[in-house]
């Protein structure tokens, strides 16, 4: 698999992830690595127990992240 966006800029760089949010794969030049914290529900409204993950996006969508879900840590806009 090969970069969508470096492809798009006429390079062919390997992937080295796919954007959790669209599916595209980034090179290492382009991943944006960032945490968010993923919420066990248990019960109606109540939450037992909270894990940080790890989430890559492509530039566009870390943008997107970034903007509509600004407690996304770490991924730059």
């Amino acid at each position: 698999m090969i970069c969508f966006d470096c492809h798009a800029d006429g390079q062919d760089m390997a992937a080295a992830a796919v954007c959790t949010a669209c599916g595209a794969g980034v090179c290492a030049q382009c991943a944006q690595v960032g945490r968010q914290t993923v919420h066990r529900q248990e019960g109606m409204g109540s939450t037992e127990g909270t894990v940080s993950t790890r989430v890559i996006n492509c530039p566009q969508c870390a943008e997107a992240m970034h903007e509509h879900h600004p407690d996304t840590q770490g991924l730059n806009p």
